[in-house]
Formats: C-alpha cells, sequence, structure tokens
C-alpha cells in the first residue's frame, strides 16, 4: 500500500466523494434518497474557506474524507465543526482516519490562524449506539489539545439519539 496523502478537495470535485457519502446516509435510510439531493444539499452546505473538504489518497485514489465547517466566530476566535468524516471499510482500523484528522486539523489551524483567528472549540456528533467512533472523536479531540465534554440528546434522530461532542481549549 502506498502511503497515504491528505489533500483539499476542490467544490469542483465534491461530487467524488457520493459514493463514499452514502457510509454515512444510506439512500434507503435518508432523505438524501438521490444521489443528486445529497450532491445539492452539501454543495450548498458552505464554501471555501468555510467549509474545507479534505480527501485522504492511497494509490491516488480517495479513500476517505472528512469535512471542517466554520460554525461561529467571535473576536479572534472561532469555533469549528468537524462532520462527514468516512473511510472505505477495508481502510478501517489502519489509522487512515486519524491521519486525515490530524493532518487536515493542522492545515485547517494554520489557515485560520493566519488570518488571525484561533480555534477555540470544535464538536462533532454521531449516534449514540455508534460507541466506537465516541470513542474515535474523544481520543482525537484530546490529542490535539482540547478538554472533551459530551452532551446526549434522546429522540432527537430517531430512537438512538444524537451525542455531540465537544472539545474546548
Amino acid at each position: 500500500m502506498e502511503k497515504a496523502s491528505i489533500v483539499l478537495l476542490k467544490e469542483s470535485e465534491i461530487v467524488k466523494l457520493v459514493p463514499l457519502m452514502r457510509r454515512i446516509y444510506p439512500k434507503e435510510h435518508s432523505i438524501f434518497n438521490k444521489d443528486s439531493i445529497l450532491l445539492y444539499w452539501n454543495l450548498k452546505s458552505g464554501n471555501y474557506p468555510y467549509v474545507q473538504w479534505y480527501v485522504v489518497k492511497v494509490d491516488n485514489k480517495i479513500v476517505g474524507f472528512t469535512r471542517w465547517y466554520l460554525y461561529d466566530t467571535s473576536a479572534n476566535k472561532i469555533l469549528l465543526m468537524l462532520s462527514w468524516t468516512a473511510v472505505k471499510k477495508e481502510f478501517e482500523g489502519k489509522h487512515i482516519t486519524t491521519q486525515l484528522l490530524n493532518i487536515s486539523y493542522s492545515k485547517v489551524k494554520d489557515y485560520w490562524k493566519k488570518r488571525g483567528l484561533n480555534i477555540v472549540g470544535i464538536w462533532v456528533e454521531t449516534d449514540t449506539l455508534n460507541i466506537k467512533a465516541r470513542h474515535f472523536y474523544k481520543d482525537f479531540l484530546s490529542s490535539i489539545g482540547f478538554k472533551v465534554q459530551e452532551k446526549i440528546v434522546s429522540g432527537l434522530w430517531g430512537d438512538e439519539g444524537v451525542v455531540f461532542i465537544f472539545g474546548v481549549k
């Protein structure tokens, strides 16, 4: 396997992510039952630099992605949302997602720092039943220097609820 590379994705290339997005929103369990709706929603959710999509490539093929979203700002401080993170099933457990998040976070942090803004918080959400993801995101946020808090909201997305995981400086 070739070394993984992490690159910023151009908005015009987001269409390439639709098959991987289906790991998050399968057609049969989603309001995004058509690829065109899923793609449209993502394209309209924000533009660079406020939304930054990063992909991880192995052997020059996209095997995963994540999205960093500038959620809010006050003075020289910003709050980011980390969302839409997925890797191909065959790359799970190979630290690809960890590399993707660490390198993309570093690039996003540098981008905003050059503009005089400091990241003071990051939040991410997942299903309450996705224990593996909950631990992964908490470990990631801790590893980059954030104090981690978790808030469970029952019944927000179906029976299982949703977990909001906050990293605060």
